[in-house]
């Protein structure tokens, strides 16, 4: 009888270790079961920010390079409007100049055969009278 309460106590004793091994193991399952999730929750944080990072770069790159197209084409208007500018006010000083030209070639023309016998006529007018007088 103490034999067999000795026995049915080491098997008890057994039984408990198992149990205890038993809850351990799924203890121990559990907590790698939840690190496993809490590592790929933060991976897939990680991987979603890096990607709103990358969405976020690439968006404030599309906005430099619009910028800077925007400012180029300015620019381009500029320079095309101040060339034009440029080259209309070449023009109007070319034809005042060629305006001067032609009024001064008016006036230091050659004077025609009439023009010349008018004119000596009227000398010869004023001659004859301060030789009269």
């Amino acid at each position: 009888e103490e034999e067999q309460r000795r026995r049915a106590a080491e098997e008890e004793l057994r039984r408990r270790a198992a149990e205890d091994e038993q809850r351990r193991a799924a203890l121990d399952e559990q907590q790698r079961q939840k690190w496993a999730r809490e590592e790929a929750e933060r991976q897939q944080r990680w991987a979603r920010e890096e990607a709103e990072r990358q969405q976020r770069w690439s968006e404030e790159e599309a906005q430099r390079r619009a910028e800077l197209a925007a400012e180029d084409e300015r620019r381009r208007r500029e320079e095309s409007m101040r060339r034009r500018a440029a080259a209309e006010e070449e023009q109007r000083r070319r034809a005042a100049e060629e305006e001067l030209r032609r009024r001064a070639a008016k006036g230091s023309r050659r004077r025609t055969r009439t023009e010349r016998e008018s004119v000596s006529e009227v000398k010869g007018v004023n001659s004859g009278l301060s030789s009269w007088m």
